[in-house]
């Protein structure tokens, strides 16, 4: 593989690692679980990598997203993705074709700031697989996250975020993500997102569409209708 191929995987690993398609969705809303409660989602999620000149292939993540309320503000989170990326020739690394298949797993605290309206989530993650070279790509995503109730089953989320590389290779990634979710806070869940994720000097850009579904067993309401 030529040098300009590793470079380019490389900046593949570092925009997936953590959060989808390049690995940064959110699909969540800004409430927390509250104590005790617990959520698990499924997802999937279809991106692109482009630049001013060329589009790369699209690539497919599935995944998996725990949570559980360590107290009425604060949750913790995990996601497991699966990510494979397919490439035939582009203006990044001339008409190779490369093949990326790797794991993803993120894990983080969300702090609820005004409930059930602002959030702040700073996740951890760790891509690593057949295709990395060894070699372990970690990240940070400090994340804010806004919901717009609109009735009792509908919500629109937003997300900005900084992702940044723990590492020598790449600098910051500023992205936002935007959505939609219907269903019960107490119940099933199914959401939908998009969003894009710029590098720091804006001449390439990642955008990425997903789809969860998720099932929250216990949270606020259920807990305050217990204590009723």
């Amino acid at each position: 593989m030529r040098n300009s191929a590793k470079i380019y995987v490389i900046h593949c690993l570092f925009l997936v690692t953590i959060s989808c398609a390049p690995v940064f969705s959110d699909l969540q809303n800004a409430s927390t679980l509250g104590k005790n409660g617990m959520e698990v989602g499924f997802q999937l999620s279809q991106g692109t990598l482009q630049n001013i000149a060329d589009t790369v292939k699209h690539q497919y993540n599935w995944g998996l997203q725990l949570a559980y309320g360590i107290t009425e503000r604060i949750d913790a989170r995990l996601k497991i993705e699966s990510l494979n990326f397919n490439n035939e020739g582009n203006s990044f690394i001339g008409d190779e074709v490369i093949g990326l298949d790797a794991t993803v797993i993120s894990m983080g605290g969300k702090l609820s700031l005004i409930e059930d309206q602002l959030a702040f989530y700073l996740p951890i993650g760790l891509a690593f697989g057949p295709d990395t070279h060894k070699k372990h790509y970690w990240q940070l995503q400090p994340t804010a996250i806004y919901t717009l109730p609109v009735g009792e089953k509908f919500r629109f989320n937003g997300s900005v975020k900084t992702v940044i590389p723990l590492d020598r290779y790449t600098s910051l990634y500023p992205g936002f993500n935007l959505g939609i979710e219907a269903g019960q806070l107490d119940g099933f869940t199914f959401k939908a997102e998009w969003g894009s994720l710029l590098n720091s000097d804006f001449t390439r850009y990642a955008s990425q569409f997903s789809t969860g579904v998720f099932i929250t067993i216990m949270n606020k309401e259920s807990n305050k209708s217990q204590e009723e």
